[in-house]
């Protein structure tokens, strides 16, 4: 009695691990990639071996085959200086920026140039023209009577010594 009691143990635990097998492959092949969908490595055959690039962190390693196994190498990668030039180059960028802005505040140029003010430099309009035109004029007028007061009233330029 003691052996059938077991053969139904060991046929409910093979079902079950069955059970478990058939959905733990049925997951595998959902999550596995369609046909024709690229992977995570791509590989590009060489003189020395095979180029691996990580499509998903864009290292590239150099994988060759010694001692019967293969073995893959990070090639070297520039990209923590190209990184540093770049952000080098935004906070240089960041600065020209603020310094552009502060000179087109110092010379009146608007920030938005869609609107209509001109710029901080305005020509004189004619009545301010005419005004210092007037003035040079009253000027040159004096020192030209100055002039000829200096000269005498005979006519004589310079003044004796």
């Amino acid at each position: 009695m003691a052996q059938p009691a077991r053969r139904s143990t060991a046929m409910l635990l093979a079902t079950v691990v069955a059970a478990t097998a058939g959905v733990a492959s049925d997951s595998y092949a959902q999550s596995a990639l369609p046909a024709g969908t690229p992977g995570r490595f791509t590989m590009h055959p060489t003189d020395g071996g095979v180029l691996r690039l990580d499509t998903q962190t864009g290292v590239i390693s150099m994988c060759r085959q010694a001692s019967g196994s293969w073995a893959c190498t990070m090639m070297p990668d520039d990209r923590a200086a190209v990184t540093d030039e770049i952000e080098r180059l935004k906070a240089e960028n960041a600065e020209l920026k603020t310094a552009v802005k502060r000179l087109e505040e110092m010379n009146g140029v608007p920030p938005d140039p869609s609107t209509k003010r001109q710029s901080g430099i305005q020509l004189p309009t004619e009545e301010e023209v005419d005004k210092a035109l007037s003035y040079v004029e009253r000027m040159l007028k004096k020192f030209k009577d100055k002039i000829k007061e200096l000269e005498g009233p005979e006519g004589k330029k310079g003044t004796q010594l």
